[in-house]
């Protein structure tokens, strides 16, 4: 496992919330599903449309890119994110490098004794991208947490919903190879 930590300026202050949920899948069909950009828009709230890789990106290579339609409000931002570690089916991390609302998040997964479920631990942190969004953080982030947890909480929720079309609709094939992910 590596980490890939971007260059440059620290961006301080944060807003942190975490998460878990019990999931009845095998850790690899959760964690193939969930780190999927193509499969975002089915349980992230805003992603309205399926994410794809940039420049070959693939989801077990450090540094590989992928791209979102991020709808907030009456405007469409695209969002870029950098795969800043990954560790199949136990970890990945990631970063936005472009585009506004920077977070940096990880996904870990551990899977139970009988591999036929897993609980997945999210981690979300919101970095300030200004000195307006700095102040606005230290005077309301104790209020903004809250809705950051309460927005992961649902998202656990439809994915765990999302995770059970994988065996009744066949929604999604995971495959990793030289191809890619979600043929």
């Amino acid at each position: 496992m590596g980490i890939d930590h971007e260059g440059g300026e620290r961006v301080t202050p944060t807003i942190s919330a975490a998460g878990s949920g019990t999931i009845n899948k095998p850790a690899t069909v959760i964690w193939d599903y969930m780190v999927a950009p193509e499969t975002l828009h089915e349980w992230v709230k805003d992603v309205n449309s399926p994410g794809e890789w940039i420049d070959d990106g693939k989801l077990d290579v450090i540094g590989s890119r992928y791209r979102i339609d991020y709808a907030y409000g009456k405007k469409v931002n695209e969002i870029i994110f950098k795969v800043r570690a990954t560790e199949r089916p136990t970890l990945f991390e990631g970063t936005t490098v472009e585009g506004p609302y920077p977070i940096d998040f990880d996904y870990r997964l551990e899977e139970s004794s009988d591999g036929e479920s897993a609980t997945v631990n999210w981690r979300m942190t919101a970095r300030s991208d200004s000195k307006v969004t700095a102040v606005a953080f230290v005077l309301t982030g104790w209020f903004a947490k809250y809705f950051m947890k309460r927005r992961m909480v649902g998202e656990i929720k439809r994915f765990a919903i999302c995770t059970r079309k994988i065996e009744t609709c066949g929604a999604f094939e995971p495959a990793i190879g030289s191809e890619g992910i979600g043929k």
